[in-house]
């Protein structure tokens, strides 16, 4: 059975809301302001609900379960301006635009904030607005379920323990933002997965600026069939996102972190005396910190006094080299906060004919001089740019609406497949019928 253990990563989800943590004996989680003790969550099932009342948590049985999912749909997110005064976190200096909105609810700001205070659950809440309501009773079915929805929503604290997945972490990641790295919606990263065409046996030509969330996806996907060369920027492969995911490290044996300078193919190496490669070129010098090199600062110059970092490589790197230059990679992948297209023209020679060239960024303009210099050219055919956009509908009882708060997309992506005849062993019988 697939049962919460001790030391177990969770996602806590509440609404839109997702918190992750590990579970741990006599420790808590705060979630919107509420104290979670985590050793209730062990022993019960992935995927079940529980309730914070009285400042205990309590597993849901199936029953209770079933009549919180049913009162979940009956009512929108929006907020109910004719009935605002049970909102105990609102200021008691809140305006209503008539006086005849305030005598509706009998419930006081200071009576919730007492009921809450002496721990009183949300079922019990919820059913004293419904007492003190004085317009309830004259209330559509409709409206009336709408109502206690909202009010379930706002003062039961229930939440649902899952296990961290591609797409949880993803969503949370794209809620949260963050201005350093690429957060990709869940819409953004499946259709790049799709448009990448992987299947087992793959060597993919990775670029991400994600801090390792493509890295892991893809991991979990597909662990350890296929080859990933991971070109990093600055002085390490940034991947602290890559934790959030429950992946064993084995997986990680065909990822392949190379310096992002190692992309032109002419920086030689040389051995050192322990019998190590070290690279000669230069570490990336960039205003931000995360653009390749161009192919004059990638080439060793020796009498311009310049600083220069040499990269110290282990049997692992030197075998992911190996695997680079030998070239016939099956996907390029970019996702990349920065110009991709100096990417773009070190990577584009190590890719096989006939493959996909998945690329991600922010802004249009970035893509379309992508687009025009492989199709001025002549590297690339079914070269397009388009935007990913999905919208959830909520289907209920006699009707069907779009949700009121889609999911927002951070940018636009360009896929090609790459168009490039290769010249060796070429049979030159075979000239006159081409």
């Amino acid at each position: 059975m697939d049962l919460i253990s001790e030391k177990d990563k969770v996602l806590l989800c509440r609404g839109d809301y997702i918190h992750m943590t590990i579970v741990k004996s006599g420790k808590t989680a705060s979630m919107n302001k509420t104290l979670i003790h985590l050793s209730a969550l062990i022993g019960s099932r992935y995927g079940s609900y529980f309730e914070v009342a009285r400042k205990n948590v309590a597993v849901m049985n199936e029953a209770e379960t079933r009549e919180f999912l049913n009162e979940q749909c009956g009512g929108e997110d929006t907020e109910d301006e004719t009935d605002c005064a049970d909102n105990a976190e609102v200021s008691t200096t809140k305006v209503f635009e008539s006086s005849d909105k305030a005598s509706v609810q009998r419930v006081t700001y200071d009576d919730i904030a007492i009921m809450k205070k002496d721990g009183v659950d949300g079922k019990s809440i919820v059913s004293t607005l419904v007492n003190g309501n004085t317009a309830f009773g004259d209330r559509t079915e409709y409206s009336k379920a709408k109502y206690v929805s909202k009010k379930m929503k706002r003062h039961r604290f229930v939440f649902q323990v899952l296990r961290p997945t591609a797409r949880l972490i993803t969503k949370a990641l794209h809620a949260a933002g963050n201005r350093k790295l690429i957060t990709l919606s869940t819409c953004e990263l499946g259709m790049l997965l799709m448009k990448c065409s992987l299947f087992p046996g793959c060597k993919i030509l990775l670029c991400e600026s994600t801090g390792g969330v493509v890295t892991a996806t893809l991991m979990e996907k597909l662990g350890d069939s296929v080859t990933i060369l991971d070109f990093f920027t600055g002085e390490s492969p940034k991947r602290e996102n890559s934790s959030l995911f429950v992946l064993d490290n084995s997986l990680y044996r065909n990822v392949y972190p190379l310096p992002a300078q190692l992309m032109n193919t002419s920086v030689p190496l040389e051995i050192s005396a322990d019998g190590e490669s070290v690279s000669k070129c230069p570490k990336t010098e960039h205003p931000s910190g995360d653009k390749p090199l161009s192919d004059e600062q990638s080439s060793v110059d020796t009498s311009d006094g310049a600083k220069r970092k040499l990269f110290q490589f282990g049997p692992k790197h030197h075998e992911g080299l190996a695997k680079y230059r030998e070239g016939n990679a099956d996907v390029i992948l970019i996702v990349s906060r920065f110009d991709p297209l100096s990417f773009l023209k070190h990577l584009l020679p190590q890719l096989a004919p006939s493959r996909r060239i998945v690329v991600f960024h922010n802004y249009r303009s970035v893509l379309e001089a992508c687009g025009a210099y492989l199709c001025g050219e002549k590297l690339a055919v079914g070269v397009e740019i388009f935007e990913t956009f999905s919208r959830d509908f909520q289907v209920l009882s006699q009707r069907t609406r779009p949700t009121m708060k889609p999911e927002s997309n951070t940018g636009y992506i360009l896929c090609a497949t790459s168009a490039r005849i290769s010249t060796e062993n070429f049979d030159e019988s075979m000239n006159g019928q081409l």
